[in-house]
């Protein structure tokens, strides 16, 4: 995913290293499970849209930090493109958006495989 979306799950296990908390930790301060969070920080599975700004907060950051690559875009995206894309996401029913996960999820996958290391 890093190469094509934004890498999420890594700036969210290098901030929950650097405020020298376990999965365990933060999942039990974002109301999530350590698999979950485990989940998320190997790029498994993305983060809700409803998760980011409580696992934001959660490690004194913001949302846009969560999305940032370090070179200023978040996967080809401008950051204000790919955020208002996550507001409208979050104004559809749960199920629906789901499915737009799933969507976007099987697209990158049969698109853009990982590669092994």
């Amino acid at each position: 995913m890093s190469d094509h979306g934004p890498d999420i799950g890594r700036n969210i296990r290098n901030l929950r290293k650097d405020k020298g908390l376990s999965q365990a930790e933060l999942a039990r301060k974002t109301g999530v499970s350590q698999k979950v969070i485990s989940a998320y920080e190997r790029n498994y599975r993305l983060p809700s849209s409803a998760f980011i700004p409580v696992v934001a907060e959660t490690l004194g950051t913001t949302p846009d930090a969560l999305y940032d690559t370090g070179e200023g875009k978040s996967g080809g995206l401008k950051k204000n493109t790919l955020w208002k894309i996550v507001e409208r996401l979050e104004e559809i029913p749960e199920n629906d958006r789901e499915e737009v996960f799933k969507l976007i999820d099987k697209f990158l996958k049969s698109k853009h495989p990982k590669k092994a290391k």
